[in-house]
């Protein structure tokens, strides 16, 4: 949307804005942590936190990898993941730490994001910005300091992964330009 995020609680809708503390307006993506915490990627400047009451902004010079935001997960811990055009971000609740190809990702561009219970993080990469760069890259698992990443080589139906989503029983799912792994 490019007016704003909304809020339903059953009964109204309230609306968020700049005007309220929201950074932007275009909002990608949203993740709410397990103590309440809406966390907001915006299109264009960075990342929102909303207690309920205060907004807080995090942009490039917090240490966020890019302003243009497409994925958001919270972990189980708390830990705040982004995907971005220039990598992934990882806010500890203190400092934000970037991950790119220089560390071992796949690509820069990470369309998705998922954590699983043990805190193995996954990264998606699917079309570059607009759809006309370099597309694919397969997903790369964070697990232990290492960053293996699978590919159709592998198995994957494909290399654009858009979606990953943990199941209840640990498996991950994969959903890609050509259909869905497991």
């Amino acid at each position: 949307t490019n007016k704003g995020v909304s809020h339903f609680d059953g009964k109204q809708w309230k609306t968020y804005t700049s005007d309220d503390g929201l950074s932007y307006n275009i909002v990608d993506a949203l993740a709410i942590a397990p103590d309440g915490t809406l966390w907001v990627g915006t299109g264009g400047f960075g990342v929102s936190r909303f207690d309920g009451n205060t907004w807080t902004t995090f942009g490039t010079d917090s240490g966020v990898a890019d302003g243009i935001v497409n994925s958001i997960t919270v972990a189980p811990d708390g830990t705040v993941w982004i995907g971005t055009g220039s990598g992934a971000s990882r806010f500890d609740g203190n400092k934000w730490e970037t991950f790119t190809t220089a560390e071992g990702l796949a690509r820069n561009t990470i369309e998705t994001i998922a954590v699983t219970p043990n805190g193995a993080v996954w990264f998606g990469f699917g079309s570059d910005r607009g759809g006309f760069g370099e597309t694919g890259g397969g997903a790369t698992r964070l697990d232990g300091g290492e960053f293996p990443t699978y590919t159709a080589q592998d198995g994957l139906a494909d290399d654009r992964v858009n979606s990953i989503s943990v199941g209840p029983d640990g498996a991950i799912w994969f959903g890609t330009g050509y259909g869905g792994s497991c």
